[in-house]
């Protein structure tokens, strides 16, 4: 992470690194559905793509959103104004695909870019810009595709299946739980997790209500 901090002179790491869905105890928590992402109905077993938009103009982020919600193979979308903005959202999510703007006041979706590129494991980047002269630069990159502005629902979708093919959508590597054993009237039993209103602490022990 530290080549996205250097690109905004350390300020964007002010937002500590916080994996998804794991409380300070390293419980499951649920995540409340809305707020700025917007999830979409999956059918079928195959993950839905991870996406982040990111464009200083709003009208370029909805019309992009919307033609990605088209598609069908999007979980869930995030939008950023900025590479700023960009970065810290990405210090507490990951995500599948990066769509970058490339000129943008302050530091450009090329820099953004060089510096996912140099992550262990970036997302994929395309690039969605009304300028061509950069191409040559985007590939630099590893950009997975170059998008020129108006995007053509078309070409989304060759772009989307190029995403997929590059890179797996990030999923949950959480085993995932259906009981819990605890201890009732001197002797253990199994609580389904479904059932479990609410825990807390009580000294040395959690207690678990239903």
């Amino acid at each position: 992470m530290d080549a996205l901090r250097n690109i905004v002179h350390g300020h964007a790491g002010a937002a500590a690194l916080r994996g998804t869905g794991i409380g300070a105890g390293g419980a499951l928590i649920k995540q409340p559905g809305g707020g700025a992402q917007r999830s979409l109905l999956t059918k079928g077993l195959i993950p839905m793509l991870r996406a982040m938009i990111v464009d200083d103009e709003a009208p370029a982020r909805s019309e992009l959103r919307f033609l990605l919600e088209q598609t069908g193979k999007i979980g869930t979308i995030t939008e950023a104004s900025s590479v700023r903005s960009a970065i810290e959202m990405l210090m507490e999510s990951r995500v599948d695909v990066v769509f970058f703007d490339i000129s943008m006041p302050g530091a450009s979706g090329l820099q953004l870019a060089e510096a996912l590129h140099k992550l262990k494991n970036p997302p994929a980047i395309v690039f969605v810009t009304a300028y061509s002269d950069h191409a040559v630069e985007a590939f630099d990159v590893d950009a997975v595709d170059y998008l020129m502005k108006p995007v053509e629902e078309a070409r989304l979708d060759r772009a989307i299946e190029k995403v997929m093919q590059h890179t797996k959508p990030v999923t949950d590597s959480k085993v995932t739980i259906e009981r819990i054993p605890v201890e009732k009237g001197g002797r253990k039993v199994l609580i389904p997790v479904d059932d479990i209103r609410f825990i807390m602490a009580k000294d040395d022990y959690s207690c678990i209500y239903t």
